[in-house]
């Protein structure tokens, strides 16, 4: 299977109201769908690895209203496209003040492929 590992929340950049807690409480409960873009990709591709960076915003009724991919060390543009389709439809708590700017990392290791 594949492992998505988090980086720790500190590494994650937010600029606005909400805390880096609240935005990996989101992100942990969807960390499924996440593993599962990219073991799809890694049935494709055996050994596929490597650490991605989304930034997405968050409008002041907790939508994701933009997203894309910061920066890619995986090999496979499908993984990205699908986590930002996945991404979209996250629902965080209402910031105060406005939006927020979310540039959040995620590390992804094979294993036994």
């Amino acid at each position: 299977g594949g492992v998505v590992a988090q980086a720790p929340s500190r590494q994650a950049q937010i600029h606005g109201s909400l805390s880096r807690e609240e935005i990996a409480k989101v992100v942990n409960a969807h960390l499924q769908a996440v593993r599962a873009c990219y073991e799809r990709a890694l049935l494709k591709e055996p050994g596929l690895a490597g650490k991605l960076i989304i930034e997405w915003t968050i409008d002041p009724n907790g939508v994701v209203t933009e997203f894309k991919t910061k920066s890619s060390s995986i090999r496979n543009p499908d993984v990205a496209e699908c986590i930002l389709d996945n991404l979209k439809t996250w629902h965080f708590p209402k910031p105060d003040g406005g939006q927020v700017v979310v540039s959040y990392p995620f590390i992804f290791n094979s294993v036994g492929f």
